[in-house]
């Protein structure tokens, strides 16, 4: 945007993200409850960097705490975060790959912290290659709590609105289906 993000502490001493530029003449809040409380429970702080892109009319500020192992995104256009992760072959959750971004030429390029080698980031590929052995992308969605005064609420019908993607040409993701079940191992089995 026209401004700078970055990672403070409030009157308090308390872990925030804020925003300041042109259209703030202060700084101004952008972390969530949700993420200040995430990110309070981190042993290390001090140690984040982070990094911005513009891709699809998106700005993205992707925010990683290296000793904690966990990667924010603030999405400038929707004013949303998100989490982003690698996999590792045991299926625990790892912060992002990226460790810094640049442009160059019509990529968005990202220097991998684990194996110093530089990537493109891309809307179209759902893989990434890990120590050259291809890896699924995590693809979590989570929604809110739904409570009614902290209660449990029960449903007879569920009704799920998305847009499906189309699949890929060849190899896995060719033949894209919705499957509403469960996993315990991290999505490796269903």
């Amino acid at each position: 945007g026209e401004g700078i993000a970055f990672l403070a502490n409030d009157t308090r001493g308390q872990a925030t993200i804020a925003m300041w530029g042109a259209a703030t003449p202060q700084p101004t809040r952008i972390s969530t409850f949700a993420v200040e409380n995430a990110i309070q429970q981190y042993p290390v702080t001090n140690d984040a960097i982070s990094y911005t892109y513009t891709q699809s009319g998106h700005e993205f500020y992707v925010l990683t705490f290296p000793s904690a192992d966990v990667t924010w995104v603030y999405d400038l256009a929707t004013q949303l975060w998100h989490k982003r992760a690698w996999r590792d072959p045991a299926g625990v959750l790892h912060r992002h790959r990226g460790n810094c971004g640049a442009s160059f030429g019509d990529d968005i390029v990202v220097g991998d912290w684990a194996n110093g080698k530089v990537y493109a980031l891309s809307q179209t590929t759902y893989t990434e290659s890990v120590d050259e052995v291809p890896n699924l992308i995590p693809c979590i969605r989570r929604c809110r709590h739904i409570t009614t005064d902290l209660k449990r609420q029960f449903f007879s019908d569920l009704q799920i609105q998305f847009q499906p993607g189309v699949g890929l040409a060849v190899g896995q993701g060719a033949d894209p289906e919705c499957i509403l079940r469960w996993s315990n191992d991290g999505g490796f089995t269903w």
